[in-house]
């Protein structure tokens, strides 16, 4: 098992134009395991949490979904509330050319 973490939006809610979506944690083996009926997925990865400086740090890719497309002109991300207070970043060396991305403006506290 493993830190991994999808991105999803609902199936019956999307909107290209202002997709919802959220952050789903988990410690499972496959990304497919944190996935609900109705969702539509946006890719993934795995995380680890800094503690220290109050980050969750999203990297990687899913073997299942393929990396997180952060492309999207999201506005805003949901993650639930245990989030709070955290730096939410992606960074991996094989997307977006290594830079960061900050996605701690686009985040909406709010459990499932």
């Amino acid at each position: 098992m493993a830190n991994k973490f999808i991105l999803i939006c609902p199936q019956e809610k999307w909107d290209c134009e202002n997709p919802e979506c959220r952050i789903r944690f988990g410690n499972v083996v496959y990304h497919k395991d944190l996935l609900t009926p109705g969702n539509y997925v946006l890719g993934g990865g795995s995380f680890r949490f800094d503690e220290k400086n109050k980050i969750i740090k999203l990297f990687d890719n899913s073997g299942d979904f393929g990396y997180p497309d952060w492309e999207w002109e999201f506005q805003k991300i949901y993650v639930d509330e245990d989030a709070e207070g955290y730096r939410i970043i992606y960074q991996d060396p094989s997307y977006n050319g290594g830079k960061e991305i900050d996605i701690t403006p686009l985040l909406i506290f709010k459990d499932e």
